[in-house]
């Protein structure tokens, strides 16, 4: 991002996110299941480096603009996020019964493009301001201790979330929705709290 640009990291992973979306949506047309389960996970593959540039590029914006308050800054974002995940399903389902596989991606990834490209047009200019090299910061990041064990923290928690998304899925379809209703909701309402205690010494110690 350094040489590139944060906006056009963020510009590229809002196209590639967006443009997945919508392709996924036409993949029930591939009548080999082969196929189809191929195109699926090559397709959301592409889409997960999307979003990794979408996040990665928000996160740094939020931090340039919000310098001096980036813990507040990033739970008002995170709450959004959490409401989004709580809104998902019952738009998601809306749009299905209204026009099938397709809609609900279509509309999504249509949505995303537009507000996203706007979004990016009021945006500040961003200026690179790190004095370290990008190479030699993520190679500190990535052997530091701390940072390996939130990292695996982070990878066994999604690991776990899916899983049970998966189980759950099997014997609670009536209620499926309020499962991600219960998962989200509890971080959408302690963001207050959580920018708290990252403000606090305890944080702040073990972090740095």
């Amino acid at each position: 991002m350094p040489h590139i640009g944060v906006v056009f990291v963020l510009s590229v992973g809002i196209l590639i996110e967006s443009c997945c979306s919508v392709i996924f949506g036409f993949l029930p047309h591939i009548l080999n299941n082969a196929a189809f389960v191929g195109f699926c996970l090559i397709t959301r593959g592409i889409q997960g480096t999307g979003f990794a540039c979408f996040q990665t590029a928000s996160l740094a914006i939020t931090s340039s603009i919000f310098s001096g308050n980036i813990a507040s800054a990033t739970s008002v974002i995170e709450a959004f996020t959490a409401l989004g995940f709580i809104a998902g399903p019952t738009v998601g389902g809306l749009l299905y019964q209204a026009g099938g596989f397709k809609l609900p991606f279509l509309v999504i990834g249509s949505t995303m493009l537009v507000v996203g490209f706007t979004a990016i047009f009021f945006l500040p200019t961003i200026k690179h301001t790190s004095t370290s090299a990008p190479g030699a910061l993520m190679k500190k990041l990535l052997i530091c201790p701390r940072v390996i064990l939130m990292s695996c923290t982070m990878v066994l928690l999604n690991i776990l979330f899916g899983a049970l998304d998966l189980g759950f899925a099997l014997h609670i379809k009536p209620v499926l929705g309020f499962l991600f209703v219960a998962q989200t909701m509890p971080s959408a309402l302690f963001k207050k709290e959580k920018q708290l205690i990252h403000h606090g010494f305890v944080f702040e110690q073990f972090l740095y």
